[in-house]
C-alpha cells in the first residue's frame, strides 16, 4: 500500500478515486506545525535554528497519517505545487521521521489540476523535495517571526494602544495612510468645461470646446463662471462645420489568463468580492477539479490547454475569431518565482461550474482564459474638429468605432477609472458636414484628489512595487482589517487612528523597514533563495545585523521622548495652519496652554499643557478633520425621565449621556453604527441596555443582550457569548440566543462559535457572509454569523449545499425575532450530560 498525503479532505477523496486500489490518500488539513508564538522560537545566535511545534488540533490527523505510514510501502507527498505546499510536505516528512513512522521510500509529486490525467501523469514522474523552496519558506517564516516578536514588544511599551506590526502588513498600511495624506493635503482647483450636444444622421454626440477666441483651451484653462458663460455664448452663436476628420486604426489584444493578483483585482471590480473571498471560492473550484491551481504568477497556459481553447473558440464563433497562431504571454511580475500555469478551466467544454459565487467566479475565469486565445479587436479611432465661420472657436469630438469585435465579443477587462472620451461612439462625419447643434452646456468642476485604494487597486499597487507575494495579499489585507488598523467603506480603505499612529511610529523610528524599496529588495532576495542562488541564513543574518540594534535603540528611549518625537513628526497633521495667523497649538479652552500629543493607557490623544488646571482633550483622530473639542450636543429629552440626552466627544470616541452629574448614564457609539445615525432614537436604544430577551427555557434565569468593552454580547447565569453586530443586540431572539450560549459553552470560552465548524459552505449569494455548518447543543445548524437556522431532519448535514443553507438562513431571518417566552414556564429538567460537559470544560 502506498500512502498519499494532500492538504484537504475534498482533494483526498477525489484523488483516491482516481488512483484506485493500492493507494490510501489522507489529508493534513493544511499546515501541521508552526513556530510557537513565544520567545526563542527562532535562535539568531545558533544559525537561526527554529523550534517547530505541532498544532494541537492536528494531533488526531497526524496520528492517522503516522499509523498508516508505518505499514506503507512508500509515502507520496502530493501537496500544492508552490512554496507553502512544499513546506507542508517537508513538515509532514519531519514529523513522521521523529515518530519513526517514515517509510523507506518517499516521493514528492505535484499537479496543476485535480483531474484524472493530471494526477496520473504526476504520479508517473515523482521527484524529491525541493530544498531551495523549503529554504525560502524558512527564511520568510523566520523573517516574519523576528519582525513580529522583536518589534511588537517595542510597540506595547512605547506606543500605548498598538497591537502588533507585521513585515508586509506594515508596508501595505503605509500605502493606505500615504494616500490619505495626499487626499488631506490636496487643494481642489475650480475649472469649467464648455460642451455642445450635436446631432448627425440621427445620432447625438458630444463635442468639447478646445479653442476659444483664437486661444487653445486645456482642461483647467477656464477657471471662473464669467469666462465659461462668455465661451458658452460664443458657441451658441457660432455656426460650426466639420473642419477635419482624422481616423486611426486601432488594434486591441486580449489580456492574458488570470494570475492570482489579476483574479483578485477583476473579481473585486466585476463581482464585488474581497481578496479573501475570491481565494476561498477559487480554492473550492480547484479542489472540485474545475480550475487549475489558483496561486500562481504565470500567465501562460499549457500547450494542450491552448489547443483546447482554440477549438472552443472555433466551435463558439466562426473561424475569423481564431488567430492564425496560438498566443503566448510573458509575465510582467517583478517576482515570478512561482511561475506555474495561469489560472484556467480544466475543461473548456465546461461552461458552468457550481452555483452562486462559485458559478460567477468560474464564469469569469472561463471567459478570460478563452478570450486570451481569441483574435484581436479591430477599432477605428476618430477625431473630428468642428470650427465656426471665424475660425476663432473650435470644438472637438472624439470616439471610436468597432470594426471587428474579436475577443470583445466574449470578454472586456474591468477598469478602475471611469469611461473616457475615446470609448464613446461617433457617427460617420465628413469634412464640410454641419451637424445640428442641440444644446450647449457650461459646467463647473473641481479637480479631484487621488481616490482611496480599493482592494483591487491596492493589490495592483503592491504587485507593481514588488511588496509581498500575490498568494498572501488576501491574508495581508484581512490582517489589517482584523487589527482595526483600517476599515472598508464603500469598498475603499480608510486608515483608522491606530493605523495612522502606528505608521507614523514606524516611519519615524523604523523608516527603512517600512520603505517600499527595502521591502521589495527583501522579496527579491527571498526569490533568489527559492532559485538556489542565495543562502537563507545569509539573508537573515544581514537583516538581523541592522534590525536588532535598531529595536534596542528605540526600546531605550523614554515613552515621553517617543511621544515628543511623534508630536513633532505629526505636527502638520495634528495642528494644521488655520491660515489666519493664529497659533494652531493654542488651547481653545483656557486660551493659554499649548496643545500637544500625549500617550494614554488606551492610545494617543491631544491635551493641553496646563493640565490639570485645564482638562481639555480631544481624540487623536479629530486632528485630521480640523476639529476642536465641542461641547455637548443636545439630541432631545428622554420621554420617560424627562432628562436631557446629549452627544459628547470623549477621549475614546463619541458617547451618549442621559442626565448630568455622577448619576448620569453613558453609552458609547459603537464602531459599526455610522456617525450620521447618532440621533435621539439611537441614543435611547443604547442607553436602555442591557436588553432582557427572556427566561432561559432550562434555567428560567434571564438572558440579556448588551454591549461591553469587547463588543456586543449575550449573558446568562455568569456565562457569555459574543454577538456579531450592534443590530443583533436588539434583534436576537430566544432560540438564537440559547443556541449561541450553548455554542460558547461547549467551545470552552466566551467567544460564540469558537469551535471549529463541521464544514465551510461558502459565501451567502446575497450578503457575501460566510456560511458555516455547526454542531449545536440541539443538533446541527447553519449560521452566517448573524442568523442561526436549525437543519430539518430531512436534510443530511453531509449533503447540505450552499444554496440550501442560504435559503434556511433567509427563511429564519424573515420570521424575525422569536417570541419571548414567559418566566412562568417550568424549567426543563437538566440532563446529566451537560453537567458532565461543564465539568470537563472547567478542567
Amino acid at each position: 500500500m502506498k500512502l498519499v498525503v494532500v492538504e484537504s479532505p475534498a482533494k483526498a477523496k477525489t484523488i483516491e478515486k482516481y488512483l484506485g486500489p493500492g493507494y490510501r490518500v489522507l489529508a493534513s488539513y493544511g499546515h501541521v506545525r508552526d513556530l510557537p508564538p513565544k520567545d526563542g522560537s527562532v535562535d539568531p545566535d545558533h544559525g537561526f535554528a527554529m523550534s517547530w511545534e505541532t498544532y494541537a488540533d492536528k494531533a488526531r490527523q497526524l496520528k492517522a497519517i503516522a499509523d498508516d505510514a508505518k505499514g506503507a510501502d512508500a509515502l507520496i507527498l502530493a501537496t500544492d505545487p508552490d512554496r507553502e505546499g512544499e513546506a507542508i510536505s517537508w513538515h509532514v516528512q519531519e514529523v513522521l521521521a521523529k515518530r519513526k513512522a517514515l517509510p523507506a521510500h518517499v516521493e514528492r509529486v505535484t499537479f496543476n489540476a485535480i483531474t484524472r490525467p493530471a494526477v496520473l501523469e504526476a504520479m508517473a514522474h515523482p521527484r524529491g523535495l525541493d530544498e531551495d523552496l523549503i529554504d525560502a519558506y524558512r527564511a520568510r517564516r523566520a523573517l516574519d517571526y523576528l519582525v513580529g516578536f522583536t518589534l511588537s514588544p517595542v510597540l506595547w511599551r512605547k506606543l500605548p494602544g498598538a497591537k502588533s506590526a507585521g513585515r508586509v502588513q506594515s508596508v501595505a498600511l503605509r500605502l493606505i495612510v500615504d494616500r490619505e495624506r495626499e487626499i488631506e493635503t490636496f487643494r481642489a482647483q475650480e475649472y469649467w468645461s464648455v460642451t455642445a450636444t450635436m446631432e448627425a444622421d440621427g445620432t447625438e454626440f458630444l463635442a468639447r470646446l478646445v479653442r476659444y477666441d483664437g486661444e487653445k483651451i486645456d482642461r483647467l484653462t477656464i477657471g471662473d463662471e464669467g469666462t465659461a458663460l462668455a465661451a458658452k455664448r460664443a458657441v451658441e452663436e457660432g455656426r460650426f462645420s466639420v473642419a477635419s476628420v482624422e481616423t486611426r486604426p486601432l488594434t486591441r489584444n486580449p489580456p492574458p489568463p488570470f494570475t492570482t493578483s489579476t483574479l483578485q483585482q477583476e473579481a473585486a471590480r466585476k463581482l464585488g468580492f474581497s481578496a479573501s473571498q475570491t481565494m476561498r471560492v477559487a480554492q473550492s473550484l480547484y479542489e472540485d477539479g474545475a480550475i487549475t491551481y489558483m496561486r500562481t504568477d504565470g500567465v501562460q497556459m499549457a500547450p494542450e490547454a491552448i489547443s483546447a481553447a482554440r477549438r472552443a473558440v472555433a466551435d463558439r464563433y466562426d473561424a475569423g475569431y481564431v488567430p492564425d497562431k496560438p498566443r503566448h504571454y510573458e509575465t510582467k511580475a517583478k517576482n515570478a518565482q512561482e511561475a506555474h500555469e495561469a489560472i484556467r478551466p480544466t475543461d473548456f467544454g465546461r461552461e458552468r461550474a457550481g452555483s452562486g459565487d462559485h458559478a460567477r467566479l468560474y464564469d469569469l475565469i472561463w471567459k478570460r482564459a478563452l478570450a486570451s486565445q481569441m483574435a484581436s479587436a479591430r477599432l477605428e479611432r476618430t477625431i473630428a474638429e468642428l470650427a465656426d465661420g471665424t475660425g476663432r472657436h473650435a470644438l472637438r469630438a472624439t470616439g471610436q468605432v468597432v470594426l471587428f469585435p474579436g475577443f470583445l465579443a466574449l470578454y472586456e477587462e474591468g477598469r478602475d477609472d471611469s469611461e473616457d472620451e475615446e470609448s464613446r461612439r461617433l457617427p460617420r462625419l465628413r469634412e464640410g458636414d454641419t451637424p445640428a447643434k442641440k444644446a450647449v452646456h457650461a459646467e463647473q468642476h473641481f479637480t479631484q484628489p487621488p481616490p482611496r485604494y480599493s482592494e483591487a487597486s491596492l493589490v495592483k499597487r503592491m504587485e507593481e512595487l514588488g511588496i509581498g507575494r500575490p498568494s498572501t495579499y488576501a491574508a495581508t489585507l484581512q490582517t489589517l482589517k482584523d487589527r482595526d488598523y483600517v476599515r472598508l467603506e464603500k469598498n475603499r480603505f480608510f486608515p483608522e487612528e491606530s493605523g495612522r499612529l502606528l505608521t507614523a511610529f514606524l516611519e519615524r523610528f523604523f523608516e527603512r523597514y517600512v520603505s517600499f524599496d527595502f521591502t521589495a529588495h527583501l522579496e527579491d532576495e527571498l526569490d533568489e533563495i527559492s532559485g538556489g542562488r542565495l543562502g537563507w541564513q545569509e539573508v537573515l543574518e544581514r537583516f538581523w545585523r541592522d534590525f536588532k540594534p535598531k529595536t534596542g535603540e528605540v526600546m531605550e528611549q523614554k515613552p515621553s521622548e517617543i511621544t515628543a518625537a511623534l508630536d513633532d513628526f505629526l505636527a502638520p497633521w495634528l495642528f494644521p495652519d488655520k491660515g489666519d495667523g493664529s497659533d494652531p497649538r493654542l488651547c481653545p479652552a483656557c486660551g493659554e496652554g499649548r496643545l500637544g500629543l500625549r500617550g494614554g493607557r488606551f492610545g494617543a490623544f491631544v491635551a493641553c499643557s496646563n493640565y490639570p488646571d485645564c482638562k481639555f482633550t480631544r481624540r487623536f483622530g479629530q486632528a485630521g478633520e480640523g476639529q476642536e473639542e465641542a461641547g455637548p450636543q443636545l439630541l432631545g429629552q428622554d420621554p420617560e425621565s424627562g432628562q436631557e440626552v446629549t452627544l459628547r466627544a470623549g477621549r475614546f470616541g463619541p458617547y451618549f449621556q442621559l442626565g448630568d452629574g455622577k448619576e448620569a448614564k453613558r453609552a458609547s457609539l459603537p464602531r459599526d453604527v455610522p456617525a450620521a445615525d447618532a440621533d435621539l432614537e439611537t441614543a435611547l436604544r443604547l442607553l436602555s441596555l442591557p436588553r432582557t430577551i427572556g427566561g432561559h427555557p432550562e434555567t428560567g434565569k434571564p438572558i440579556t443582550a448588551s454591549i461591553g468593552r469587547y463588543g456586543p454580547y449575550l449573558a446568562h447565569d455568569g456565562k457569555y457569548a459574543r454577538l456579531g453586530s450592534t443590530a443583533e443586540v436588539f434583534e436576537v431572539g430566544m432560540n438564537a440566543a440559547v443556541a449561541k450560549l450553548a455554542d460558547a459553552a461547549s467551545g470552552g470560552g466566551r467567544r460564540a462559535g469558537s469551535r471549529e465548524p463541521l464544514k465551510l459552505l461558502g459565501a451567502h449569494p446575497r450578503t457575501s457572509a460566510e456560511i458555516r455548518l455547526m454542531e449545536g447543543r440541539f443538533g446541527p445548524y447553519v449560521t452566517d454569523g448573524t442568523t442561526n437556522a436549525t437543519l430539518p431532519k430531512s436534510l443530511a448535514p453531509d449533503q447540505l449545499t450552499l444554496e440550501e443553507a442560504a435559503q434556511l438562513i433567509d427563511e429564519r431571518a424573515a420570521k424575525g425575532p422569536a417570541p419571548k417566552k414567559g418566566r412562568g414556564r417550568k424549567p426543563a429538567a437538566k440532563a446529566k450530560a451537560p453537567a458532565a460537559r461543564k465539568k470537563k470544560g472547567s478542567k
